[in-house]
């Protein structure tokens, strides 16, 4: 099965926990109400029927693509997960076969989320479902079904503690140098006709990081590309990295003091913009932000903290249609401090 609001959901559910005790309830809430809207369809592990074995022991060996029918009427269930004497219990859903797979094996059907939560009240005994049981998981008894009935998406944004390659997103946001490679020093390997290995494995900081997690067929792919110009962004596979569908190199400015303010803010909030333009037109429910200029580029990061905020802010007042989940990653304690601190004022 593979169902991207599914998909959306578990991400969603990742980045909850990954952000700990606090952590804002709102992307996992968008997933939810945005997939029970359009149709999302998770797996729901089901008990086998005897009757049902003992039909597929008489039919003998059954060769691939053998039709096999079964009686309509015999009854198929959802498996249970009892939690108290009473009778009452839980029912499991998963987003994928992945999650599934971390619990004991069983077979499994595909059920809208939709008629999930309309079926609740046929059980006056089930407490509710249990959305991947095994890792990151959610309740949804029949208060969350009412809240989650109720709740309109919206795009959101939260301050990350950590690297925003430990997000599982659509697209992470690289923040990278104008040849879209690795600086200056892969630069010069390259004009001087030097081997693609050598400077494939030159990058530093988050762009480096970010190939070495890629692989060359990133860096290969961002060859072909032809730069991008600070304010801008491009975006490409995500190749080998496996936390995100896309990454989209945003090029930030290198900061001039105070002379150049004016200018160099604007391109900074120019490389939030695009980057939200470039994800919104392929798709992408979820985006990672790292503090972008504010570390070798030299961006204050008291002037980089409220220019990210408000570029995304403003981005969202533009597209009240879009339902975006965006992440503020801080890689320090520094920067994570002036973004809670915009907050609080």
């Amino acid at each position: 099965m593979s169902d991207r609001y599914a998909k959306a959901l578990e991400r969603a559910l990742y980045n909850w926990y990954y952000c700990g005790d606090g952590a804002p309830t709102e992307p996992v809430f968008n997933m939810l109400s945005e997939g029970s809207r359009k149709g999302m369809q998770l797996l729901v592990p089901i008990e086998i029927p005897k009757e049902l074995l003992q039909q597929l022991a008489n039919a003998g060996d059954l060769s691939e693509g053998t039709a096999f029918s079964i009686d309509e009427e015999m009854p198929i269930s959802f498996k249970h997960i009892p939690i108290d004497e009473e009778g009452h219990y839980l029912i499991p859903l998963y987003t994928s076969e992945e999650q599934m797979q971390l619990g004991d094996e069983t077979s499994a059907i595909n059920q809208q989320f939709a008629e999930l939560m309309d079926q609740l009240d046929q059980w006056p005994d089930c407490a509710g479902y249990v959305i991947n049981p095994y890792s990151e998981k959610i309740l949804v008894d029949r208060n969350i079904r009412e809240m989650i009935r109720g709740y309109k998406a919206k795009s959101h944004v939260a301050f990350v503690r950590g690297s925003v390659m430990d997000l599982k997103v659509s697209a992470v946001v690289n923040s990278a140098h104008k040849t879209l490679l690795g600086g200056a020093a892969v630069d010069e390997i390259l004009l001087s006709d030097g081997e693609v290995d050598e400077a494939f494995l030159c990058g530093g900081g988050l762009n480096g990081a970010i190939h070495a997690a890629a692989g060359e067929s990133l860096f290969n792919e961002c060859r072909t590309l032809g730069g991008c110009l600070p304010g801008d962004a491009k975006i490409t596979g995500a190749h080998d990295f496996k936390n995100a569908d896309h990454i989209i190199h945003a090029v930030g400015p290198f900061y001039q003091g105070d002379e150049d303010d004016e200018s160099d803010t604007e391109l900074l909030a120019s490389c939030y913009r695009r980057a939200l333009d470039i994800a919104a037109e392929n798709g992408c429910d979820s985006v990672a932000f790292p503090c972008i200029s504010a570390g070798a580029q030299r961006f204050p990061i008291y002037k980089a903290a409220p220019t990210a905020l408000i570029a995304v802010v403003e981005w969202f007042e533009e597209h009240p249609d879009v339902v975006m989940n965006v992440y503020l990653c801080s890689f320090t304690d520094n920067e994570y401090k002036f973004y809670l601190n915009l907050i609080k004022s």
